[in-house]
């Protein structure tokens, strides 16, 4: 019998690790919304596709976190709204987007990432005038 509490008790660690390390792309969302950099370049792919008002580059991880970065401190967040999601039929990449709220206007955010092993990263981040 007590082989079987260790077993469950070792099956609930297991559980709790994994959900530990998951990350998912709404907490990309909570950092940006609180600006947290560290966060967010932990997303990041090794490139990623930045288009921030029509300007698009596709960036090493470090350039693309100035721009990030240069665009969030120049424009303050009040709040991320996620609006709707998608995803592969696999379930490995997903998109998702939000109204990005800020003191210097409203901005629609579209993030898509890939998943492998239940590591996120982030391959695109749009940020563009929100018109709706």
């Amino acid at each position: 019998m007590y082989k079987n509490y260790a077993f469950f008790a070792a099956f609930l660690f297991a559980i709790f690790v994994n959900e530990v390390n998951a990350q998912s792309p709404s907490d990309f969302f909570k950092a940006v919304a609180v600006s947290n950099y560290s966060l967010l370049e932990s997303y990041l792919d090794s490139e990623v596709d930045v288009c921030i008002n029509d300007d698009q580059q596709l960036n090493k991880k470090e350039k693309a976190m100035v721009r990030l970065k240069n665009f969030l401190s120049s424009h303050q967040v009040d709040k991320v709204e996620p609006l709707h999601t998608g995803s592969s039929k696999g379930k490995n990449s997903e998109y998702k987007v939000a109204k990005l709220i800020t003191k210097q206007g409203i901005f629609r955010l579209f993030v898509y990432s890939e998943s492998n092993g239940g590591k996120i990263s982030v391959k695109e981040v749009r940020i563009e005038k929100f018109n709706g």
